[in-house]
């Protein structure tokens, strides 16, 4: 919908919401890179490195449609909306950002199990990864100002200006860590797991200044599955998901003690057969 020649007012005439028709879609080069090594007792380990650069990301912006002021091309805005003696509207619209984003990072993931070990202890294995991300990006912020005073204006009255700006902060939706960990028991029919998943803070939304910026707080999960085999092909799983009942809670600028939005999901249990052919 953002591409396309959409607009609405409201009936005060005070907000104008606009898509670009104009846009245009993001793309990216990747570099990628895998070293993988295999051993017996050791099992899988593989380091990653990846490097992106992004561009054309699509970021919404705001600013006044004051007297003077043009709309940005491919707005679809009617004349009667805006100028002299109307009054001046926030417009809300969509644009391709000038600046690429720059996202780079290393992964490693280690696979094994515990085979050699005395028993009950060689049903173990292993499943951990840890990826860290490093992000920026520079994104153009809009805003208003005042030019000179206009010649022959009664009282004296400045010209109405958009200007621009970049603001320099980590790219939206990309947190630095991720961690997870799996810890499983495998015997005859029977399997189980227990998993724990941690990401650190993503930046979701960049405003004009970092106080207004929107970001998630840091995430923590144990999930818990098991399943045992029958005869004749049947199978019975458990799953159980958020087992310590974390919340997914959202901040702006530096409230990390106050939450400005919590959803709470809560803890989550399927039980079921499952007949494989």
């Amino acid at each position: 919908i953002r591409y396309a020649p959409i607009t609405y007012i409201n009936e005060y005439g005070t907000y104008i919401n606009a898509a670009n028709s104009e846009l245009k879609p993001a793309h990216s080069i990747n570099y990628d890179a895998s070293i993988s090594v295999y051993e017996n007792y050791v099992g899988l380990f593989t380091v990653s490195g990846f490097q992106k650069s992004i561009k054309d990301i699509v970021f919404q912006v705001t600013y006044y449609l004051k007297t003077g002021i043009k709309p940005l091309p491919g707005l679809n805005l009617l004349d009667k909306w805006y100028g002299p003696g109307i009054g001046a509207p926030q417009l809300d619209t969509y644009i391709n950002n000038p600046e690429p984003a720059k996202y780079k990072g290393i992964e490693l993931d280690w696979q094994t199990n515990f085979w050699y070990l005395p028993e009950p202890f060689n049903g173990l294995v292993l499943s951990a990864n840890y990826t860290f991300i490093d992000s920026e990006i520079s994104k153009q912020v809009f805003f208003n100002t005042q030019g000179e005073i206009i010649p022959n204006t009664r009282p004296p009255r400045r010209e109405e200006l958009l200007a621009d700006s970049l603001r320099i902060a980590r790219m939206p939706d990309q947190p630095k860590h991720i961690v997870n960990i799996t810890l499983g028991y495998d015997y005859k029919g029977f399997s189980t797991r227990l998993s724990y998943l941690y990401q650190t803070d993503k930046v979701t939304y960049i405003s004009n200044e970092p106080i207004l910026d929107n970001f998630t707080g840091a995430y923590a999960r144990w999930d818990l599955s098991l399943q045992q085999k029958l005869d004749y092909g049947l199978q019975i799983y458990v799953n159980l998901t958020n087992l310590n009942n974390r919340a997914d809670r959202n901040f702006r600028g530096s409230a990390i003690n106050n939450p400005t939005y919590i959803e709470y999901y809560g803890f989550s249990m399927d039980v079921g057969i499952r007949y494989k052919l």
